[in-house]
Parts: C-alpha cells; sequence; structure tokens
C-alpha cells in the first residue's frame, strides 16, 4: 500500500519527518511489566483502539528531534498523574536495513530502547513529571519475497509495511497532581545525541489525526506541537499520538 506525503508549510524538517510507516494493530505494550493500573482512566488520548492503516510517524534521526509531544487539556475531574502511552514505529531491522533492501530479523528479536516520558505545564517550561525507563522495543520484521522495498508482508490483511507499531506505556511516581491543561512528551537519544544503540536511529513517534480523536480531553491547538522544548506550528492533520492517564 502506498501513500503520499503531504508536504506542509516547514517543509524542510516536517516533509521529512512524516515517514509512512505500517501495520493492522499494533501491540497493547512494549514491556508487559509497564502498566498504567486498573484504576486510571484516559484524561487525554489520540491512540485509536485499533490501527487498520499505514500511519504517520516522525523520525528523531532524520530531523534532528530530541523531544516531541502536544499540548493538551484533560477532560473529567480526575488530576492524580498515573500514566502515560505513546504509539511509536519501529522501522529497526537486527541486521540489515530497509534501505539497504536486506532487512531480516529473528522473530521476537528486541533492542533495549531507553525512553524519558515527560509532562510540563500548558507553557512546556515547567516540568510537572518525568521518568526514565527502558523497554524490549521489537525489531520490524524481516523483509518479504511478496513485498518491494524491502518491506514486511502482514498475513492479516495480506499486505505490505515498512514499519512496526507499538505502544508503550510508563508509569509515573506517585503524587503528581495535574492542572487542566498540560504538556505531554517522549524523549530519546539516537547516533546523533549520543545513543549506542544503532537501532535508536530507526525509531519513529506516531503523529496522525484519526477520525473522532482524540477519544478524550482535546487538543489544544490541532495545528501545532511541542518539538524540542518550543511549539511548532503548520502540523495539521499530523497529531502526536500519546495518552495521559489520570486518577483522582
Amino acid at each position: 500500500m502506498k501513500m503520499k506525503m503531504k508536504m506542509k508549510r516547514n517543509a524542510s524538517i516536517i516533509g521529512a519527518a512524516l515517514l509512512m510507516v505500517a501495520a493492522s494493530a499494533f501491540s497493547a505494550s512494549a514491556d508487559p511489566g509497564v502498566s498504567n493500573g486498573g484504576s486510571a482512566a484516559p484524561g487525554y488520548n489520540a491512540i485509536p483502539a485499533h490501527v487498520s492503516a499505514n500511519v504517520y510517524s516522525v523520525g528523531f534521526q532524520a530531523t534532528q528531534t530530541t523531544e516531541f509531544g502536544d499540548q493538551v487539556t484533560l477532560s473529567g475531574q480526575a488530576r492524580t498523574l498515573r500514566s502515560q502511552t505513546v504509539l511509536f514505529s519501529s522501522w529497526a531491522c537486527e541486521t540489515g536495513s530497509v534501505e539497504g533492501g536486506d532487512c531480516a530479523t529473528t522473530p521476537g528479536a528486541t533492542f533495549p530502547a531507553e525512553l524519558t516520558y515527560n509532562v510540563y505545564d500548558s507553557t512546556g517550561t515547567t516540568q510537572l513529571a518525568t521518568t526514565t525507563q527502558t523497554v524490549n522495543m521489537p525489531f520490524r520484521p524481516s523483509a518479504s519475497p511478496l513485498c518491494t522495498g524491502s518491506r514486511w508482508y502482514n498475513p492479516s490483511d495480506k499486505a505490505c509495511y515498512n514499519g512496526l507499531p507499538q505502544t508503550v506505556t510508563l508509569a509515573f511516581p506517585s503524587g503528581t497532581t495535574l492542572p487542566d491543561s498540560v504538556v505531554w512528551s517522549v524523549a530519546y537519544k539516537t547516533s546523533n545525541t549520543g545513543s549506542t544503540i544503532a537501532a535508536m536511529d530507526s525509531l519513529n513517534v506516531g503523529t496522525q489525526t484519526f477520525a473522532g480523536a482524540p477519544y478524550s480531553g482535546t487538543d489544544t491547538n490541532a495545528d501545532q506541537v511541542f518539538r524540542n522544548s518550543a511549539f511548532e506550528n503548520g502540523w495539521t492533520g499530523y497529531r502526536p499520538l500519546g495518552q495521559i492517564s489520570t486518577v483522582k
């Protein structure tokens, strides 16, 4: 399946950042040991229950991004922060590469991905909570002879894809009460910023606006994202895919 990439106002950054990625569904968590707990509810959620087609994503290495997220307004009355979920897309191959046409992965193989989730006040300047954890991020499947361009084949929908979508939920330390409006973000290192894990250069963050999204809460400015510690315009149609869970 092919999709045209929309080129928007910030063409030098956003056009390069929006990489077509794929899968018909994504896993609930890259690390089953990390959970948001049974009593938490989404104060904000832009991630659909199922991804049935390609999603766009931001490649941190390709665009020199170090942190990415969104300013949102929480729904309901629960304001005690419990966890945050982000939808990633892994283009990483255990050996070879997508570009080289020789992507190969042992089924179930993973790489260690150190992720930092942050929550700021609505200005994006005062950090309210942070957590850093290393999770087992899956490599994308091997290139299939049924596909062109070193893509992998998904037998469930008989389609070929480049990336493997994956959600990761991290819990925050207890005790943080959030205001109604916050900025959520995810940060991680690539080889540009000191990572020694080559696969991190092929880890992207999903960014796409789905019909009916956000499913709880409000995207404060649908044309704006939080990137590299600043707000950036020109992102209409490409909403960062994250969720914040809170309890009373």
